[in-house]
């Protein structure tokens, strides 16, 4: 699985890597904000123990299924290329992102995003969606990650930071 900018392809390993760490999680004063931490794991501001695990996903040639332990809880996702963009399905709910090599590490900013049912597949529009930004790099035998994610007027809605390793 790969993505490829100017400078060449975006390795897996750069994205996730199966492994554990304490993250440090913020959580927007809204409703709308805490249900959307929530729907991704995050039931809670602070201190939080995360673990992901990644398995090469039998359904997709090149994909991965991402588990996720936040806090106790499980959440899983499936992962692959499509293009140059990373699609990270949660159920019914798709995500893409563009993939680009950042430094030593990389970015994911998310582009799009679609309710899929069977062959059935709805995008949702652009402004009803919040900006992702995540990125990650390599640091003391782990792998840093940051997602941030903000409304289109700049307000904070969720935001972790962690190693794992």
């Amino acid at each position: 699985m790969s993505a490829d900018d100017d400078r060449g392809p975006v390795p897996l390993d750069l994205l996730g890597r199966t492994g554990a760490g304490e993250f440090q999680v913020a959580i927007g004063p809204r409703l709308r904000d805490r249900a959307l931490a929530r729907a991704f794991g995050h039931r809670r501001p602070g201190p939080v123990r995360v673990a992901l695990a990644i398995q090469p996903d039998p359904g997709h040639a090149g994909g991965a299924v991402w588990t996720r332990r936040i806090a106790g809880r499980t959440v899983v996702s499936a992962v692959a290329w499509r293009n140059r963009d990373l699609v990270e399905r949660f159920g019914p709910v798709e995500l893409t992102f563009r993939a680009v090599r950042a430094g030593d590490g990389a970015r994911l900013d998310l582009r799009a995003a679609a309710v899929v049912a069977g062959t059935r597949r709805m995008g949702l529009p652009r402004r009803l969606l919040p900006e992702v930004a995540c990125t990650t790099g390599p640091r003391g035998g782990g792998l840093v990650v940051h997602v941030h994610v903000r409304s289109h007027r700049g307000r904070p809605i969720l935001d972790y930071r962690g190693t794992l390793a």
